[in-house]
């Protein structure tokens, strides 16, 4: 990538994803579809479409919209892709999965 952009930093990238990952869960959390939509694609989007869908569908939602800890935020691969760089990471995540309905 230092090719590309001459100030790139793999270890500033992997801090931004897991920053990124953190916002991308608690908008999954709150049930946030326009942010999906604009983060995420494929099988992924069509994923978290369907499960926020169900949610509301079931009349809950999740107690907890934070996630309690992001580790072990790992660089799998890089690519570019008709110009654009693609990067794939691994990371975990640990939530609270308690659910409540409606009234709360």
């Amino acid at each position: 990538m230092q090719a590309y952009d001459k100030d790139f930093d793999i270890e500033d990238l992997t801090a931004e994803v897991e920053e990124l990952g953190k916002e991308m869960f608690c908008n999954y959390f709150t049930g946030n579809q326009a942010y999906m939509d604009k983060i995420t694609g494929g099988t992924a989007a069509a994923f978290f479409k369907a499960m926020i869908e169900l949610r509301k569908k079931e009349g809950w939602s999740y107690k907890i919209e934070e996630l309690l800890d992001v580790r072990l935020v790992t660089f799998m691969s890089g690519r570019i892709i008709e110009g654009v760089p693609c990067f794939v990471y691994s990371l975990e995540v640990e939530e609270f999965n308690q659910r409540v309905n409606a009234e709360g």
